[in-house]
Order: structure tokens, then sequence, then C-alpha cells
């Protein structure tokens, strides 16, 4: 990944002598410890490791993990195996004496002939992502491994690269997606639930600081371990990606299993797979309600999870709507509102406003899936709808008719009866759940 040297300049020479010399002076302590300082106590609930990447394979790895344990550092990041040059890729010789040193691991991805490939867009992305899969199952690894794509580049706009990650996010769940890069990188895919884990680098100049989101920090001034060139990471989190996985506390979804009032639904497989994937849920006392309507709050959430985006609970976010307001520690409906809307997949009402208490009409529902395939499937999934071609549904309205004859001719409206199907009726529990499983199957 790339290295600057930043030489400071000014007009008056006794000034930069000093400037230079405690600088010096500040990085020499730096290098002979990457780690915590020597004799610093952190309290229990630190979460705080210390950590290396680099680029070197022909090496002698016990002594090296021996001397990199001794530094204070306990993790590595690692290159996958993929193209470009070999002598920078993990090897399963390596994590085998990392796993005996007690060292964990994680995995970039990283094109090294083409620093500016997440420029090139979604199908990219998506190619990317199956490579990855690749990759882990080589060394032997789950293929749900997380897994930072990189972004070796100092991204000035969020859209050269937003194509890209939405590829990503069409092969892995997004839970799986970390991102090195920027503050820019950082932020604009964290804005859209488009990654999970978020290192950043000081290999740019970063006005804006670390990002709060990126829990960890490489630091690319030289040092070395055992005469390999390392990076310094730096992460404050119990779970950054690393292998091998931290436990969960507790399932992230904790209802599963079926409901006692839909066994007469046509939506029954999909609400129950859904209540699996932990897309969706039920009432307290067993029951989902599958006839109920949808309010603009829940379809938003709904469709979050429905497509794997992660979202956070962010008092710091900037909320796109005057009618959604902040709910403290907890993540609904504002941040999903606010991921959703930032995707494209939900609009307001109209003069800032989001309506999150009012019902989905079923015409709103077809075009937030529409949109949804749009931005989060590969090119094809929606097929183009022939000329003169005559569905079931009327899809003369200006606003939604394009994405309701797309709908039903892609397929997206499988599992429901369409001759009953008013468009301007609203949107209900069952129907949803159907449309956003047809999605994922897509």
């Amino acid at each position: 990944m790339k290295k600057l040297t930043r030489v400071p300049t000014g007009a008056h020479r006794c000034q930069h002598v000093l400037i230079l010399i405690t600088a010096l002076v500040v990085f020499t302590i730096g290098l002979l410890v990457p780690g915590p300082v020597a004799g610093a106590t952190l309290s229990a609930a630190d979460t705080t490791r210390y950590g290396v990447d680099y680029s070197m394979t022909n090496v002698d790895w016990p002594t090296f993990f021996a001397q990199l344990k001794a530094s204070g550092c306990d993790f590595i990041g690692r290159y996958l195996p993929w193209a470009g040059a070999a002598w920078r890729q993990v090897t399963t010789t390596e994590l085998e004496a990392a796993t005996v040193a007690g060292v964990d691991y994680f995995f970039w991805f990283e094109d090294s002939n083409n620093h500016f490939r997440a420029r090139d867009g979604f199908a990219v992305g998506a190619a990317d992502a199956r490579e990855a899969l690749r990759g882990l199952a080589s060394l032997g690894l789950p293929t749900t491994t997380p897994v930072y794509f990189t972004v070796d580049f100092p991204t000035s706009d969020g859209r050269e690269i937003d194509a890209y990650f939405r590829g990503i996010a069409s092969v892995l769940p997004v839970s799986q997606v970390g991102v090195y890069g920027n503050y820019t990188t950082i932020d604009w895919l964290y804005q859209r639930g488009l990654a999970n884990y978020f290192c950043e680098s000081n290999a740019w100049p970063e006005p804006q600081g670390w990002h709060p989101q990126a829990k960890m920090h490489q630091d690319v001034r030289s040092y070395s371990i055992g005469g390999v060139h390392v990076d310094r990471l730096t992460v404050t989190a119990t779970d950054f990606g690393q292998y091998p996985r931290p436990e969960q506390s507790e399932p992230p979804f904790p209802r599963l299993g079926t409901f006692t009032d839909i066994s007469a639904s046509p939506h029954k497989n999909a609400i129950e797979s859904l209540a699996q994937a932990g897309v969706i849920g039920g009432y307290s006392d067993g029951t989902f309600w599958p006839q109920n309507p949808v309010l603009r709050n829940q379809l938003a959430k709904m469709i979050c999870l429905g497509l794997g985006l992660v979202v956070k609970d962010d008092p710091t976010r900037a909320l796109p709507f005057h009618d959604v307001v902040r709910v403290l520690n907890n993540a609904y409906p504002d941040d999903y509102i606010a991921v959703a809307a930032a995707d494209g997949l939900v609009k307001g009402t109209g003069n800032g406003h989001f309506g999150p208490y009012l019902d989905v009409s079923r015409a709103q529902l077809v075009t937030i899936i529409v949109r949804a395939a749009e931005r989060f499937k590969a090119s094809g999934v929606l097929g183009e709808v022939p000329v003169g071609w005559d569905g079931i549904l009327p899809a003369t309205d200006p606003i939604h008719g394009h994405d309701i004859a797309l709908a039903e001719y892609s397929g997206l409206l499988n599992g429901i009866d369409l001759t009953r199907f008013s468009i301007w009726g609203k949107a209900t529990r069952g129907e949803v759940a159907q449309m956003i499983w047809n999605l994922k199957q897509k």
C-alpha cells in the first residue's frame, strides 16, 4: 500500500530544526515500541490491540512471530492469494505458524497491478468478491471469513467507488465486507451500509482526522521486525474481522422459527425463510399478522436487512428528513431510514418529509424493490420489458408504471396473486416478505 513521506517547510530555519528533532525523537520512540508504551497499564475494559501488515513471504515465520509478540503485537493483516505479485500473498505455512504462536490474522484483497481497481464498477466488484471467496477456500478457511477490499488511493468523491462495492455486496453479505482507504472512502461506504469493517490509513493527508467508524488505524511510517518491513495497526474493537472469529455473546436475531398464524398464508415459505435470516420478526405472542399493513419506517428497516446492509446506531449521522427524529441507543428507525435514503432506496414525500408512520402502498413497495434490484443486483436481473408486452398489472402510472411492469416481467412479484393485487392498496407484511425473498433469490 502507498507510502508517503512528508517534509515540513517554513520560513525559520531554527524552528525547523527544533521541529525536526522533536519529531525524530517521537518517531524513534514509536519505532521502538509498536504496541502499548512500556509500563503502561490498560484497563480491563480496554479493547485496544496492536498488529502489523506486510508484503513478505520468504521469512523464518516462527522467529518472526516470536519477535512480533515480543514487540507487543498479536495480529497480522495479509493479502489473499490472487492476481499480482505472489511474493506479497499469504501462505498456509505462514498461517499455521501464526496459529502456533497465538497470532490472529485478517485479510486484504488487492490487485497489486491495479491500485485503482475500485473505480472499475459493479461487475469488477462482484468478480473480486468471488475471487476473495476462492482465496479463502484455497487457504482452507471458512468462506464466511471477513475480507477488507482495499481502495489504495485517496478517494475525493465516493461515487467513484460506489458501484464497485455494490458489486461486492451482490456476492457477499455486507457483514463480511471490510474496506481499507481514506476518510472519504470510509464515510461514503459507512453512510450507505456497504461495509462493516473500516481501516483508515495515514498514507494520505487526512484533514478530517480519523473517522469515528474506523476501528482500525494504519500507520505507514517505516518500521521493521526481524528484517520484515511492516505497517503498524491499532484496533479498538473486539471484532475487526480477524480469524479465528471471536465468539458472539448472543445471536444477532434471537427469534427464529415459524409463527402461529401463517399456515394458510401463500407467503409462508418467504416469511419463515426471512425470519430465519433475521430480516423480519413477529410479535411477542408468536404471531406474524401477514395481512397487516406496513409503515414506511418499517419497510426501510426490512429492505436494509433484506439486502444485508450494515446499519448501526450513530448519534452523529445526518438525518435527511425533518420528520425523522433521533432515537438514542437504537438504530431503528432513524439510522435505517438514513441508510436507505443514502442508497437511493427510499425517497421523501415532499418538503423534506419522509412520512415514517404512513402506510406503504403496493405501488411504492414495487418501486422500492426495483430500486434495490437496480442498485444491488447484477445487470440482467431485471429483464428489459419487450415492446408490446402486456402484464396483468396496470403500468400506466407516470411514477410507478415502468417499475410495476419491470417487476412483473422480471419475476419480482412471483408468489403474489396479481389478479387481486390492487397497486394502490396497502402493502401487507406478507407481500413485503414475498418480494424481499424474491429479490434475495436473484
